[in-house]
């Protein structure tokens, strides 16, 4: 589910509704590389789960991007995770 980009912050104070949290004056990514930038953590998620109960080394030369292979980090991409992480950030001080 996406939403609507065009809420305002000063009538609500959930980070996820905020359409004026990028920079650059900008309401943000598309919705179509949001949804690309939702299935690619998804993925990475899924693949997490897979050795979740196995005794996975991350720390072993080579699975340093475990769960990421094939996804391009491109700017937006970098942009999207950051803002995500800032947002779960502030629900945590709830």
């Amino acid at each position: 589910m996406l939403l609507p980009r065009s809420i305002s912050t000063s009538s609500t104070s959930d980070p996820f509704l905020s359409a004026s949290r990028y920079s650059g004056g900008s309401t943000g990514p598309s919705e179509d590389s949001v949804q690309a930038h939702q299935t690619a953590f998804a993925r990475f998620v899924a693949r997490l789960q897979e050795v979740a109960d196995e005794s996975f080394d991350f720390d072993r030369p080579g699975n340093e991007t475990f769960g990421v292979e094939h996804v391009e980090p491109t700017v937006e991409l970098m942009k999207w995770a950051e803002q995500t992480k800032a947002d779960v950030s502030i629900l945590q001080d709830f």
